[in-house]
């Protein structure tokens, strides 16, 4: 298990997912998904970006949770703990499919953008 430093944890992106969230309309698509032919390169590298920082913070704050939970000790505590497991394990199943998807959304985007050079401004 390797555990993030600070210094490495608050170079993560911050607030990523609502960036992305902004990020998706730019995208050209319809119900059944996004045109990643017809959609602007510079919004697709925009959305991947922000997609892979929801991945990056969504692992490191999920390894901080597991750590923390390794080392809950005592018959009490792990009564408590216990309960709230299950919530959590839901938790971390949902980002976890969040994570994958953000992943294959980041993918898509890089994939279309592999030749894009931006101009300078």
């Amino acid at each position: 298990m390797s555990i993030m430093s600070q210094e490495s944890y608050d170079q993560l992106p911050v607030r990523s997912l609502p960036l992305l969230l902004r990020q998706l309309p730019r995208l050209d698509g319809d119900a059944r998904g996004i045109d990643f032919a017809g959609s602007d390169a510079e919004a697709m590298v925009a959305v991947a970006e922000a997609a892979e920082g929801v991945v990056l913070r969504a692992h490191a704050e999920l390894e901080s949770l597991g750590t923390l939970l390794a080392f809950v000790e005592g018959d009490a505590t792990r009564l408590s703990a216990s309960a709230a497991l299950a919530g959590i394990g839901d938790l971390i199943a949902e980002l976890s499919a969040f994570a994958t998807a953000c992943v294959e959304l980041a993918a898509d985007c890089r994939y279309e953008t592999a030749d894009y050079c931006p101009l300078p401004p």
